[in-house]
């Protein structure tokens, strides 16, 4: 096993064969602490006080919940980027996205990471193997997914199978 423990002791997290057997932690609430350093603090303000960031470039009609917004960040590159798939990984997907005006502060709170977009050519296979390996989620566009147990079948918009050696 794996094992981590913090500096002092208190907390430990205890990791085998890639699954957390046990945890340990204190929640801190940071509302309770007054202390900060001003410059860092005026630094962030004038960050967030920048006029461009609340310039309003779209509109939704409705509530879109992160998975939504995930779907539309992976079809949206999929289309852009003129490519046969899109992957995004979950955790890069940070908040939601209201109803009304969409600002260039929301998309920045969306995706807040300076991430750069990369492509590949990978075959059916080698994209499965990936799936498999990276034991993550994924937000997707292009293809369907179906797994059932350890077994993974991707298939074209059509409904179709796609062999192993099919590049994509």
């Amino acid at each position: 096993p794996i094992q981590a423990i913090d500096v002092e002791g208190a907390e430990e997290l205890k990791i085998t064969d890639k699954k957390i057997e046990s945890m340990n932690y204190e929640l801190i609430d940071l509302s309770l602490f007054t202390k900060f350093d001003s410059d860092l603090k005026a630094e962030i303000d004038a960050y967030n006080n920048l006029p461009y960031l609340n310039e309003i470039i779209g509109y939704s009609d409705i509530y879109h919940n992160r998975s939504e917004v995930g779907c539309f960040i992976t079809e949206a590159s999929l289309q852009t980027m003129h490519v046969d798939v899109s992957f995004q990984n979950t955790g890069g997907v940070r908040a939601n996205l209201n109803q009304g005006d969409i600002t260039k502060r929301e998309i920045y709170e969306i995706l807040p990471f300076n991430n750069t977009t990369v492509t590949y050519e990978m075959s059916v296979a080698q994209i499965k193997t990936f799936l498999k390996g990276s034991q993550s989620g994924f937000y997707y566009s292009g293809i369907q997914i179906n797994q059932l147990g350890n077994l993974i079948s991707i298939k074209n918009l059509s409904g179709e199978e796609l062999t192993e050696d099919t590049i994509l």
